[in-house]
């Protein structure tokens, strides 16, 4: 996470499972992105809520969020990302309003505060 509170990551819809995508974006110069994610929310700019917020046990610096989306054509449903270096503790997240932008099929996540 940069200073100003984005969050680069992948998402992916949970339902009612957890959706682990710890691969970063495909935009990412020299990594790569696994072929199971994808963005499924369409190019544009959302408002969120974090919802869940837990440290991903193999990779201490990284922190799965799990977001409700609040309007559009997906209000209501859950996404999950997983987002690193934001040093912050999981329990502070919670509740936390977030903005979720895809452009070109490339999700980024705006935590406030």
């Amino acid at each position: 996470m940069e200073a100003d509170g984005h969050v680069d990551a992948s998402i992916a819809r949970t339902g009612t499972s957890v959706v682990d995508p710890l691969a970063p974006p495909r935009s990412a110069p020299g990594r790569r992105r696994s072929p199971s994610v994808r963005s499924v929310l369409e190019d544009g700019t959302v408002a969120a809520i974090v919802i869940d917020a837990a440290e991903v046990d193999d990779d201490p610096a990284s922190i799965r969020l799990e977001l409700a989306v609040a309007e559009g054509p997906h209000k209501g449903e859950v996404v999950a990302v997983t987002a690193r270096d934001l040093r912050r503790d999981p329990l502070d997240l919670l509740a936390v309003p977030a903005t979720i932008t895809v452009a070109d099929g490339v999700p980024t996540v705006l935590l406030e505060g």
